[in-house]
């Protein structure tokens, strides 16, 4: 076997160089695709992790708002009902008469209500009752009408 001079390229040697190349064409993508797709995840990891940092301080900040929120309620509903206190300078007795004359009037109220919805019940059962005899009577009308016409078109032809 002769070895090829120098500067001169056999078949063989130019087919392994042009695989060579080939493999090295295909691998490149292959890598710069490998190294993207660390980068992607790196820059995922990253803001994943600044949105939960992020998500964190709000919930903190809503927290803390919400508490401030809550003993202002609090402090307002106390003040409010020692205004009332001081306002109503009333007697046991006085305070069970109240309590009495208001249970009666809620209580008169919810049976006011309650009739009431009884009645908008009945009226709404009334209402519904018509409109579905109205609608079967005019759908009957429709047809009626439609047979008719169906019947001259086709007694004429």
């Amino acid at each position: 076997m002769a070895l090829p001079e120098q500067g001169k390229t056999t078949p063989e040697s130019e087919k392994k160089t042009a695989d060579l190349q080939q493999q090295e064409a295909v691998l490149e993508p292959h890598e710069q695709s490998e190294q993207s797709l660390q980068t992607a995840k790196q820059q995922v990891q990253e803001t994943v992790a600044e949105g939960e940092d992020k998500l964190e301080e709000d919930s903190k900040n809503l927290n803390a708002s919400l508490q401030d929120q809550v003993g202002q309620f609090k402090q307002d509903l106390l003040q409010r009902m020692d205004t009332l206190k001081s306002q109503l300078s009333l007697s046991q007795q006085d305070l069970s008469e109240l309590k009495d004359f208001l249970k009666a009037e809620f209580s008169q109220i919810v049976d006011e209500l309650s009739q009431w919805g009884k009645e908008v019940k009945e009226d709404v059962t009334q209402i519904s009752t018509k409109h579905k005899d109205n609608l079967a009577a005019t759908l009957k009308r429709s047809k009626d009408h439609t047979l008719e016409v169906w019947n001259n078109k086709v007694n004429k032809s």
